[in-house]
């Protein structure tokens, strides 16, 4: 048997090329994982009231936290990431 060695690109194009990996199902992890890693940095608590909305506080410089409400869990999480992310 050969020895054939290959760098971490050429084995990645090889795997995609030829189906052994999905380059989409790959961006969606990576993307999930960023999006977990800016909740893991958020730190106030999110959390759903009695009334089915979903709050947390955000940093703010004047205030010192401001609490922010949405309709859905993933409304209130996408308005965290937004905040960590820029």
């Amino acid at each position: 048997m050969s020895n054939i060695s290959m760098s971490d690109a050429e084995l990645l194009k090889f795997a995609i090329e030829n189906g052994m990996l999905d380059a989409a199902l790959v961006q969606e992890k990576i993307e999930m994982q960023k999006r977990e890693e800016s909740l893991k940095r958020h730190p106030y608590k999110i959390y759903q009231g009695k009334d089915k909305k979903w709050y947390t506080y955000l940093p703010d410089e004047g205030k010192g936290r401001v609490m922010k409400k949405r309709n859905s869990q993933k409304e209130i999480e996408d308005l965290v990431i937004r905040y960590w992310r820029y």
